[in-house]
C-alpha cells in the first residue's frame, strides 16, 4: 500500500524539462536546479547534449535524461511532450535566437503551464553588447507567445568573475580590469543562487509570471574583490587598469576554448559595467534587486567570498 501511495505521489508531482541539466563552465544552474527539484519531490526531465558522466549523475539522482539539441524543434518536441513548465538556459555563444524561439514554439505547441528563461541582468535592445541584445529580443520572443514566462535576469555570476579575473591576480598578483578603476563597482550573483531563485519561482510560478525578475546579490567594488583574491591565493594583489585589447589577449591566452561571441560579449559587459557606476538610476535598480533576492531565497545570498573559498579549494583537490 505504501508503495501505491508513493507512486501516485509521484505520478502527480510537476515535471519540469531542465536544458543544460549537465551544467557548464557559466554558473551550472540547469544542473544545480535539476538536484534542487529532484530534493523536494519534484519530477524532472534533463535535456542534455552529451551521455556522459555528467548525465549519468543525473540519472542517479532521479532524473530522466533525454539527449537532445536546443536548436533542434524535433529534439524539443519530444523533450517537452508532457512537461508542465520548463526551465530554459543557453550558454553564451551562437544560436540563441534561434534556440529560443524553438523553445517558446514547443512550449506552446505542448501547452505548458510556464517557461523560465534565464536570461541577463543587462538585457536591452540598445545595449553594446551583441549578445545583450540578442537576450532582450530572446525575451520578447517569450513574451510574444501565449506560455506565462519569467525572465530571469541574473547579474554577472562570481564565478565567472573569478575564473576570469582569477588566474592572473594568483600568478601576477595584478588585477586586471579592462577601464575599471578600484572605486567601480560589479553587479554579481552566485549561479547557484539564480538556480536556487528558478527553484522557488516554480513553487509560486503564477505569482511571478509576467515578470521580469532582476537578481544581483552584491554590488563589490574592484577593490574590495582584489582584497578577496589577495586573501584566497596568500599574496598581495593590485589593482591594474588596462585597455580592452591587453585583457582580450589574457582572456585568449587562459581560456582559448571561449568563442568569439563570448569575447565580444565579456569586452562590451566591462563597458556596460564601467559606465553604469555613473547611473544613478541603475544603481537605485541593482541595490533593491539584492532585498528582493533574499527575499526570493529566503535567506541571505551566496557571497563573492563563499564562491571563491569553494573554487579554491575544488582546484586545489584536482
Amino acid at each position: 500500500m505504501a508503495s501505491t501511495r508513493e507512486s501516485k505521489k509521484a505520478a502527480s508531482a510537476p515535471l519540469v524539462l531542465v536544458t543544460g541539466a549537465a551544467g557548464g563552465p557559466q554558473g551550472a544552474t540547469g544542473r544545480v536546479l535539476s538536484h534542487l527539484l529532484l530534493e523536494r519531490g519534484v519530477r524532472v526531465r534533463a535535456l542534455v547534449r552529451t551521455d556522459d558522466d555528467r548525465a549519468a549523475a543525473l540519472r542517479a539522482a532521479g532524473a530522466e535524461v533525454v539527449l537532445g539539441n536546443l536548436l533542434s524543434h524535433t529534439d524539443m518536441q519530444r523533450a517537452a511532450r508532457g512537461v508542465d513548465y520548463m526551465y530554459f538556459s543557453f550558454a553564451v555563444q551562437d544560436g540563441l535566437l534561434e534556440a529560443s524561439t524553438v523553445a517558446a514554439v514547443v512550449a506552446a505547441e505542448a501547452g505548458l503551464k510556464g517557461v523560465i528563461n534565464n536570461s541577463q541582468w543587462c538585457a536591452d535592445l540598445l545595449s553594446v553588447s551583441p549578445q545583450a541584445r540578442r537576450h532582450a529580443l530572446a525575451e520578447a520572443v517569450f513574451d510574444a507567445f501565449p506560455t506565462p514566462v519569467v525572465n530571469l535576469r541574473g547579474a554577472t555570476y562570481n564565478i565567472n568573475m573569478i575564473v576570469q579575473l582569477g588566474g592572473v591576480a594568483r600568478e601576477l598578483g595584478l588585477l586586471a580590469a579592462p577601464g575599471m578603476a578600484s572605486s567601480d563597482v560589479l553587479p554579481l550573483v552566485s549561479g547557484t543562487d539564480v538556480a536556487a531563485a528558478a527553484d522557488a519561482i516554480l513553487q509560486d510560478f503564477d505569482s511571478f509570471a509576467g515578470q521580469a525578475v532582476l537578481m544581483v546579490s552584491q554590488l563589490r567594488s574592484i577593490a574590495s574583490i582584489a582584497k578577496d583574491f589577495s586573501a584566497a591565493f596568500g599574496r598581495e594583489v593590485a589593482v591594474k587598469t588596462i585597455d580592452a585589447s591587453t585583457w582580450e589577449a589574457q582572456v585568449r591566452k587562459k581560456r582559448p576554448n571561449l568563442d568569439d561571441t563570448a569575447i565580444a560579449h565579456l569586452k562590451a559587459l566591462w563597458e556596460i559595467m564601467r559606465e553604469g557606476c555613473q547611473d544613478v538610476a541603475l544603481m537605485a535598480r541593482l541595490e533593491a534587486a539584492q532585498a528582493r533576492l533574499a527575499g526570493i531565497l529566503g535567506r541571505k545570498p551566496i557571497t563573492f567570498e563563499e564562491d571563491l573559498a569553494r573554487f579554491t579549494k575544488a582546484s586545489a583537490a584536482k
